[in-house]
Parts: C-alpha cells; structure tokens; sequence
C-alpha cells in the first residue's frame, strides 16, 4: 500500500518545485497500543528518490485494521497528504 499526490515542497533555495504524483510510503512505524509514530518517506516516482520524509504520531484504534493500514489513514487527514490517493 502506498499513496499518490501532487505535492509542492520547498527546496534548500526557497524556490518552490511540484512534483506530480509523489509516491508516499510508510518507511517506518513503531510504537504500540498507547502511540504509534510514522515516517513516511516522499519519492519522486514509485522506485525512484526520496525527496522528503515526513514524520507524524498517533493513537491507533485496538480494534480497527492494523497499525500499518492504520498510519496511511491518518497520513490522509494531514493537511500536506489530504487527497492523497491509494495506489
């Protein structure tokens, strides 16, 4: 499981670049039922660079899917990742 979305980030110059469907993946998760804390790495293409990493943490539901498919979900209500799309 991965996401997709047009981002805009910044590079060390300050000059704005986009990058058309950057491939966003969970690259670490660790934690446990009291706090989980995602890094998701930002490459160009699906295989291709990292062009940014984006680290987040959050209270997963016992219940609910894994804590994996868990984390694509919350990465999906950050405001850099809204409308990121499954791929």
């Amino acid at each position: 499981m991965a996401l997709k979305k047009t981002l805009k980030l910044v590079d060390n110059f300050g000059e704005e670049i986009t990058f058309a469907d950057a491939y966003i993946r969970v690259d670490t998760i660790s934690g446990g039922k009291d706090g989980i804390t995602v890094a998701a790495g930002v490459y160009k293409t699906h295989g291709g660079m990292r062009i940014s990493t984006a680290q987040c943490s959050f209270v997963p539901s016992l219940s609910g899917d894994n804590f994996v498919a868990q984390a694509y979900l919350h990465l999906k209500t950050l405001e850099q990742f809204a409308g990121a799309q499954d791929c």
